[in-house]
């Protein structure tokens, strides 16, 4: 019976420092993750902001943008690019990576401004890439 509590407390303790581990894991960014962000000032409430860039120069990163990424992959690569089709002509955003890292999520973030109540529309289309159950 002592053997039987003895094993007993020992599976108790092994499972509390996997516990421990898994936790102070958690709390860690990913080695692959972008630095903390510096917050944006506030927006004034009741204000409009649009965005669009048909002022940008193509084939650069639009003015008042910076790019990160989250997850695992290289870093993302976003430009301006000319569009017939685009919503307001001629320019567009795109992001021209071609990384198809599972875990991996490009981010373009505005430097404008930091928004609550926050009523978005955005514009986008597809034109490239694999479906995730396609990707092997």
């Amino acid at each position: 019976m002592k053997r039987f509590s003895a094993m007993l407390v020992a599976v108790g303790v092994v499972a509390v420092l996997i516990w421990m581990v898994h936790e102070s894991r958690e709390r860690r960014p990913s080695p692959g993750a972008s630095p903390p962000e510096t917050p944006a000032l506030q927006q004034s409430a009741g204000g409009a902001f649009t965005c669009n860039f048909d002022n940008d120069v193509v084939g650069t990163l639009p003015a008042k943008f910076h790019s990160a990424r989250t997850g695992q992959g290289s870093e993302s690569t976003w430009v301006v690019m000319a569009d017939a089709t685009a919503p307001s002509k001629p320019n567009v955003v795109a992001q021209i990576s071609r990384d198809a890292t599972d875990d991996r999520f490009p981010l373009l973030i505005a430097d404008e401004g930091s928004f609550e109540n926050l009523d978005l529309s955005v514009k986008f289309k597809a034109v490239s890439g694999v479906p995730a159950e396609g990707r092997k």
